[in-house]
């Protein structure tokens, strides 16, 4: 009677089949695995960046050290420009994209409309001067993450997002 009760609850409330398959599988083999015993909110911790010990210190003061000593010599974001190896993923990507000329997310903008306000220049996560493309026509940057608080914050809509192939000019 209950599983019936359950099922029809669910039924009423309009969860998707899968995520009751999902639910229900997990349920039954922590059930059968005896159940959870205890809850680690730290589990695993102990070879990752954490300061149990004197070592694991010294690891957490290196890490921030490698990310903060460029920033100081090569300036804000220094570490991001010159040694993260995210950027160099981003650009490889997007020159295999453009060499198959697939569509993909872009920004696209109306530079007639722009009221030179610089939102976006102080805005932007990445320390880009949007406003300079903006004006040029163009918002291609390798820097670019496309995380979309130049779309967002400017007051006359000029960036926008586009997912569609880009003209070649």
């Amino acid at each position: 009677m209950g599983l019936l009760m359950r099922l029809t609850w669910w039924t009423l409330i309009g969860v998707d089949k899968l995520v009751k398959v999902r639910v229900g599988a997990i349920t039954y083999f922590a059930i059968s695995a005896g159940g959870y015993r205890r809850i680690d909110l730290l589990y695993n911790t102990e070879s990752g960046v954490s300061v149990d010990s004197a070592q694991a210190l010294m690891r957490y003061f290196l890490i921030v050290f490698v990310i903060l000593i460029p920033a100081l010599f090569l300036g804000k974001r220094g570490f991001c420009h010159y040694f993260c190896p995210w950027g160099v993923l981003n650009i490889v990507g997007t020159k295999i994209k453009n060499f198959f000329k697939w569509p993909s997310l872009h920004l696209k903008v109306a530079p007639d409309k722009c009221k030179k306000c610089r939102t976006c220049d102080k805005n932007c996560p990445m320390s880009l001067e949007v406003s300079t493309m903006v004006r040029a026509g163009s918002m291609d940057n390798t820097e670019c993450i496309l995380c979309g608080t130049c779309p967002d914050n400017c007051p006359n809509g000029v960036i926008k997002y586009s997912l569609s192939h880009k003209k070649d000019k």
